[in-house]
C-alpha cells in the first residue's frame, strides 16, 4: 500500500461536501473547494505526519498558504476560516456566503 492509500488521499472525487456557511468545521477533502480562505490538514510527500497549514487559498491543483504551497493530492481535510480569522479588509458575513454561492451556483 502506498502512502496515498494509507492516508486516504485517493478520494479526490470533486464531490461537494460542504457549504460556504459551514465555517470552522473540518471536512474530508474531496477536491471540491470554494474560492475562499481555508486551513488544511496535509501530509508531506516524504513523511506520514499530518500537519496543519493556515489561511490557505486554493488555486489550480494546490493550496497557497502562509506555510507554503501544498498539492491537492497531499490534502486530507479542509476547514473554511471563520470571519474573525480573515485579514482585516475581507468580505465577511452573509456577503461572503452569498459570493461563494454565486460563484458555484449549479454545482
Amino acid at each position: 500500500m502506498d502512502m496515498n492509500e494509507e492516508c486516504g488521499m485517493n478520494n479526490l472525487t470533486g464531490e461537494r461536501n460542504h457549504e460556504p456557511s459551514q465555517q470552522g468545521v473540518w471536512f474530508p477533502y474531496t477536491g471540491f473547494r470554494y474560492k475562499d480562505s481555508y486551513d488544511i490538514q496535509y501530509v508531506e510527500d516524504s513523511f506520514n505526519e499530518v500537519k496543519i497549514a493556515t489561511q490557505c487559498y486554493p488555486n489550480g491543483m494546490s493550496f497557497y498558504c502562509k506555510e507554503g504551497v501544498f498539492k491537492d493530492k497531499n490534502v486530507l481535510n479542509v476547514r473554511l476560516n471563520l470571519d474573525t480569522e480573515l485579514p482585516i479588509h475581507s468580505v465577511i458575513g452573509q456577503e461572503r456566503i452569498d459570493e461563494q454561492l454565486r460563484l458555484f451556483m449549479g454545482l
